[in-house]
């Protein structure tokens, strides 16, 4: 297998395949039509199925194809064997070389806090969050899962020459606590261009888990035009549970649960292969019933979310050792401290790390000094006033600037305007006679 320098064509087994090919030369060259009167009725019945462009076969199974009207069970595994092929520009089965290619597109992606960067160290030496790779970040309430997924998410708008990808962010909120405001505020203190959100940025508010595989697939067909590099799913068991709660009489929704579990991080997967992407999603530890309730070290989602996550992060507070030894002992008021913990990866070590949590996401425990006075400032103004490296911000148009004045109208609608109370007369005591 080779391909050209400029990615045009790619040879297998000496036949030459276009590397990206439009809808008529891929069913052409998979052998499932060579004449132009098949070739229009596929074309039109893949466009009946929404499918325009042969990426967007990419990853489908053979059933899924096969379904599609007007596609026969004979012409069907033509185009999911071409689509494997042409997805990873070769066959199924790599060499050493096509391996080490395969490696070397891999992206690294910062996640806002040197000692979490270490903690993600890979075997060539790079840190961060990764490509191709799904990171689960599973936690008890208020450990900053939500914190970190909006950091990550600025570090990929950040532009290129301040550490960041200025790429774009697919963002899917299933608990409804995503607030565009903050995270544009958040936005800024990373030195982000807040006008590239518009067309940077999507965002899906999703209730159920269909809505969440709705998002997935919207996403898919937007990846190129929006350049998303970054994939977020906060939390992905939490609208699961809605659609299928488990307990009690309800135990028969277990095993469909699973399966649409599978199938939604199967199709994430996808994703982050296909374009070169970093996935993020968070999750619940789960209670521990033979405990009275209390939380287990265990995340969610069972055997199905284990085995489809690349990387686990249990996310916890620090205990006060770690907290001294890390200099995150005498924090102020706006800022806390979360410890990091990766407990099960095939490529990256059980390593700790330590993180910030304040009005910026997360910050890094190593710039304790310049992120307390920055979190200081930003308390005491009222608004993102500084950005990462210090620099003043003026306030955006809807910023308030002055608390004090909000919070004396406000007084004043409840209680009317501030009077005067009467003077309590105290009456003198009459001396005693002797």
């Amino acid at each position: 297998m080779s391909t050209t320098k400029q990615e045009e064509t790619f040879e297998i087994d000496g036949v030459i395949y276009n590397a990206n090919p439009s809808m008529e030369e891929f069913l052409k060259e998979s052998g499932a039509a060579t004449t132009a009167g098949p070739i229009t009725k596929m074309i039109n019945a893949l466009r009946g199925a929404g499918i325009d462009r042969p990426e967007q076969l990419f990853g489908m199974y053979l059933p899924e194809v096969e379904k599609i009207d007007g596609i026969s069970d004979k012409k069907a595994p033509y185009i999911v064997d071409h689509a494997s092929r042409l997805l990873r520009k070769g066959n199924l089965l790599m060499d050493e070389e096509r391996l080490v290619q395969r490696e070397s597109t891999f992206k690294y992606l910062p996640t806002g806090s040197s000692s979490l960067d270490m903690m993600l160290t890979y075997s060539d030496g790079n840190i961060g969050f990764r490509s191709k790779t799904m990171t689960e970040l599973y936690g008890g309430a208020s450990t900053g899962k939500s914190q970190i997924c909006y950091t990550a998410a600025c570090m990929a708008l950040r532009p290129k020459d301040k550490g960041g990808w200025e790429k774009g962010v697919a963002y899917i909120d299933s608990e409804g606590a995503f607030e565009l405001r903050r995270f544009k505020r958040m936005a800024r203190y990373w030195g982000v261009d807040i006008s590239t959100i518009k067309n940077k940025f999507l965002y899906a508010r999703a209730s159920n888990f269909d809505e969440v595989e709705t998002a997935l697939k919207e996403i898919g067909q937007k990846i190129k035009e929006k350049n998303i590099g970054v994939i977020i799913i906060d939390s992905i068991m939490d609208p699961l549970k809605t659609q299928y709660p488990v307990g009690g009489q309800e135990l028969s929704n277990l095993q469909p649960r699973q399966k649409h579990l599978k199938r939604v991080l199967d199709k994430l997967k996808q994703l982050a292969e296909i374009n070169n992407l970093v996935t993020i999603y968070t999750n619940h530890i789960r209670s521990n019933i033979a405990k009275m309730g209390q939380p287990d070290s265990d995340a969610q989602g069972g055997a199905v979310i284990a085995h489809a996550s690349d990387i686990r992060i249990l996310l916890d507070k620090p205990n006060s050792k770690e907290k001294s030894s890390n200099g995150l002992d005498k924090l102020n008021h706006s800022l806390k401290a979360g410890r990091a913990k990766v407990v099960d990866s095939g490529f990256v070590g059980e390593n700790k790390g330590f993180y910030l949590i304040g009005p910026m996401g997360i910050a890094d425990p190593l710039a304790l000094d310049e992120v307390s006075t920055h979190a200081k400032l930003i308390a005491e103004k009222g608004y993102m006033c500084v950005d990462s490296q210090g620099n003043i911000l003026e306030p955006l148009e809807d910023d308030i600037t002055d608390r004090n004045e909000k919070v004396s109208k406000f007084r004043n609608w409840l209680y009317g305007t501030k009077k005067d109370l009467p003077k309590k007369k105290i009456k003198s005591k009459k001396k005693v006679a002797a």
